[in-house]
């Protein structure tokens, strides 16, 4: 099957979506072509309109589906049609529908009048969330076979194909016309007519705004659940790479601030507490940065009413409690804590496990687990996870793949390393990503440093050091894997892994690998993935 696009807007209502992903993953097989979202310009009834999806299925038909997400439908005593909680109007949804698939059909005939005069086209109306069928009695203002609800999901070829078939038919026009086999020929050039490919598209600025728009659209949705939060004290909530735990963390502490509460706000890493420091305003009340930087301190003026932790897989221990809990109002045993963890994924520093801890101190803590990855494509995520010996954790991924897949490249000699850099740098400015949208990666080491500063020389490529206080890089940056955790690029390069893997577990792997958006390439030594890589295709 052809879809057309290859993903949807973040936009997309939920019944489309659902529909969307249920032909990807149930129908591939069939010789169909999918247009999603289709908008038509010259509609016969009003303005503009948009058709949700149009299936151009060989041998049977063209057929319009028009969605509908609502979870109720009823028609007034004035005779309005009244979906979920929009408006009521007057237009029903099969009128709507019908309107898509004349107005596709006009336009066929000024572009394809022998198609336009010959191919049966008919339209439906899907109601994907409820037994629609139950609700919506007959009537002469619509056929029975125009209507499919939730109950055809479960096998949506056989609703398809039904539909068609029970539209032929009962159409008059069909039996009174030649009408002739759509062929996958004519599917195509239909295909073509309707959407056709040129050459005219966004700019790489614009391109790169909205994959950066997409992602944090995604990850805002998240926000909902501090709302469901509220009314506990205290809550562990721990989530695999890009569910999301740093934006949270930073809404949490936003949200405090507003509220006129001072914030103790802790994290390991240096370069996440630039971050922070930068995208959260504070007073002088409240602290925000490393658990060092805070033990360091010695000028508080008051105790701190919030306490959030980031990262927390890598800086909580008993001892770190008992010493956080001196510099709370109400202690740790009556204060409001957050606290954002991935133990199961990316507890690269040796430090005790702090939950049991935290759990004897705080018997009323919460625990939540953040299961949708807003960041990764699905391809990304899940060779992370495979390849850092993580593919048993159970993770849902908001975004819909497109056809890439993650990159792995093996160099026996440091010229071949430099080659593979250089050829990986320039397909992905070749496929229209931004310099600035790109970020080199390498082990902690002064060797691998010095490695892929050479090789980055050597190939020309300008390069700064990833400055965490800024939104827009404004050029390509590189950073040391574990200063890179807690941040995301749409393309990482990971470059000049050397260390064979002793172990089948390897946090810094996965660290390192769900750091990428939208493109990952892996350029290592021969032998790093050697455990790991039994029935994934290798490039190079």
């Amino acid at each position: 099957m052809k879809l057309i696009p290859s993903s949807y807007d973040v936009r997309t209502p939920p019944g489309e979506k659902r529909l969307f992903e249920i032909f990807r993953s149930q129908l591939s097989n069939e010789n169909w072509i999918v247009l999603h979202s289709l908008a038509i310009a010259e509609h016969v009834t009003q303005m503009e309109g948009e058709a949700d999806f149009v299936l151009l299925i060989p041998g049977k038909a063209i057929l319009i589906i028009e969605v509908k997400s609502h979870l109720s439908v009823s028609i007034t005593s004035e005779g309005l049609w009244k979906l979920g909680q929009d408006e009521p109007r007057r237009r029903s949804p099969f009128t709507q529908a019908r309107g898509q698939a004349h107005s596709i059909r006009q336009f066929l005939r000024k572009t394809m009048p022998l198609a336009a005069s010959a191919v049966p086209i008919f339209s439906s109306v899907w109601f994907t969330e409820f037994a629609a069928k139950k609700s919506i009695p007959k009537s002469i203002e619509w056929n029975d076979w125009e209507l499919l609800d939730s109950t055809d999901l479960v096998n949506p070829k056989e609703a398809i194909l039904r539909t068609i078939q029970k539209a032929v038919s009962q159409s008059s026009y069909i039996k009174a016309s030649n009408a002739i086999t759509i062929s996958p020929r004519l599917c195509d050039e239909i295909a073509s007519t309707l959407r056709p490919k040129f050459d005219a598209s966004l700019s790489s600025f614009e391109l790169s705004k909205i994959r950066k728009t997409q992602v944090s659209e995604l990850t805002r949705e998240q926000f909902t659940y501090l709302n469901g939060w509220k009314t506990n004290r205290i809550g562990l909530i721990e989530g695999t790479a890009g569910t999301g735990k740093t934006f949270l963390a930073i809404e949490t502490a936003a949200r405090a601030i507003s509220e006129g509460k001072s914030i103790l706000f802790l994290c390991r890493s240096e370069t996440l507490a630039q971050y922070l420091r930068s995208a959260i305003q504070y007073g002088r009340d409240s602290f925000i940065g490393t658990y060092n930087e805070f033990q360091n301190r010695k000028d508080y003026e008051n105790l701190f009413e919030v306490l959030i932790i980031d990262e927390a897989q890598d800086l909580l221990s008993q001892d770190t409690l008992l010493t956080i809990s001196k510099f709370l109002q109400n202690g740790i045993e009556g204060s409001s804590i957050r606290i954002f963890a991935d133990y199961e994924g990316q507890k690269i520093y040796d430090v005790p496990d702090g939950r049991p801890a935290l759990k004897l101190l705080c018997p009323d803590t919460f625990t939540f687990e953040l299961s949708q990855n807003c960041r990764n494509l699905p391809s990304i995520g899940s060779a992370a996870l495979f390849l850092s010996g993580r593919d048993g954790l159970e993770v849902s991924y908001r975004r819909a793949d497109d056809s890439s897949t993650p990159e792995l490249y093996e160099y026996a000699t440091f010229e071949e390393s430099v080659k593979l850099l250089s050829d990986a740098y320039s397909k992905l400015l070749s496929l229209r990503f931004m310099p600035e949208e790109i970020v080199f990666l390498c082990e902690e080491t002064p060797e691998s440093i010095s490695h892929l500063k050479r090789a980055l020389e050597l190939a020309r490529i300008q390069i700064k050091l990833f400055d965490p206080t800024l939104e827009y890089q404004r050029h390509t940056t590189w950073s040391t894997i574990p200063n890179f955790k807690g941040f995301d690029a749409c393309c990482t390069i990971v470059f000049g892994l050397e260390s064979e893997i002793a172990n089948e577990i390897d946090p810094l792997i996965y660290v390192s690998l769900s750091r990428a958006r939208d493109r990952l390439v892996v350029i290592s030594k021969p032998k790093f993935f050697s455990k790991r890589v039994k029935g994934v295709t290798k490039n190079g």
